[in-house]
């Protein structure tokens, strides 16, 4: 899954951080951190802020325009994915009452906020294999500033159609026999 955050026009994106939660030291605090300096050009230590205000001054600066923040891999953010061995779970395990709530606070005040928040002109995209609770409204359904797409697998004919935009060349039959181990599936490919 993953989930976008406030539809707003894509036409001159000239900043676009990237976040995987699979890699090394990838905490939200050190994603907070790395991106707070980044996004103010070296200007910003969130060493010497609170949490708090650390996530207050990067909703600040997404209320400029300009700026794609992709949260990768955001269930490693979650209880049911924030062990060692999340890479390895199937998705449709069997899952607690509180599974889908954050593991760090701050993220779930990002989260939470964001998604609020309609004057704010920058996206946020979010991979995931589960939604966050913090992202639902009260009697079913995302917040206001939140739209929910599903990943599905690819038709065949787009999959080779794929393969030849990323300049993988080979016979048609050759590259669906490629695609049926995975499914199809557009991470996978």
């Amino acid at each position: 899954w993953h989930w976008l955050t406030h539809d707003v026009s894509l036409e001159a994106w000239p900043r676009v951080v990237w976040w995987s939660f699979y890699e090394g030291d990838a905490s939200f605090d050190h994603f907070l951190g790395e991106t707070l300096e980044y996004l103010s050009g070296g200007k910003l230590d969130a060493t010497k802020m609170s949490g708090k205000d650390a996530v207050q001054t990067l909703w600040e600066l997404l209320h400029a325009p300009g700026t794609l923040l992709v949260l990768d891999g955001f269930e490693r953010v979650l209880r049911a994915f924030g062990g060692l061995d999340a890479a390895y779970q199937g998705d449709e395990a069997k899952r607690e009452d509180n599974d889908r709530d954050c593991i760090s606070p701050l993220a779930e005040l990002f989260l939470y906020n964001v998604a609020l928040q309609p004057q704010l002109r920058s996206k946020v995209l979010l991979t995931t294999r589960l939604c966050p609770r913090v992202l639902e409204a009260r009697g079913g359904g995302l917040l206001a500033g939140c739209r929910g797409e599903a990943l599905v697998q690819m038709q065949p004919a787009d999959a080779v159609a794929f393969f030849q935009a990323k300049g993988i060349r080979g016979a048609h039959a050759v590259s669906i026999s490629v695609c049926v181990p995975y499914g199809y599936h557009p991470l996978s490919l």
